[in-house]
């Protein structure tokens, strides 16, 4: 059940992006979701879905009057990195990825224990009392 609804939430998420994208930003695996993993049977999935509703021509277009985008921030969002919360991926990539932004030495550390601990599936010890 629970993928289920992450499955849904990940959809709603992807349906407005990916529906107003042109059909040459996929990447060779179909993917234009960049930051999934490469080759993401779940990523082509959502992005096939997403044109079919999206085709006129389809008979399972929604209009977009019908169409519902969901945001989910507050934590509960697990993505395709298990057992990553969604904001422990957007956290590290600000800390350690975006260059317009320069985090104190103690956060880059943890953010690379971090990102390293999702990346692996060993999160550092306390990781949740230490990111909030």
């Amino acid at each position: 059940m629970l993928k289920k609804i992450a499955g849904i939430i990940c959809v709603s998420i992807c349906f407005t992006a990916c529906c107003t994208l042109p059909e040459d930003s996929a990447s060779a695996d179909g993917a234009v979701i960049s930051h999934w993993t490469a080759g993401s049977e779940v990523a082509a999935d959502l992005v096939k879905y997403v044109r079919d509703v999206s085709d006129e021509n389809s008979p399972n277009f929604v209009p977009k009057e019908d169409r519902i985008a969901v945001f989910d921030l507050d934590g509960t969002l697990v993505g395709e990195t298990y057992p990553s919360y969604f904001d422990w991926v957007l956290f590290t990539h600000r800390v350690l990825h975006d260059p317009s932004y320069k985090a104190p030495a103690d956060m880059k550390k943890f953010a690379r224990e971090l990102e390293n601990g999702w990346k692996t599936g060993k999160l550092p010890k306390d990781a949740e009392k230490r990111h909030a």
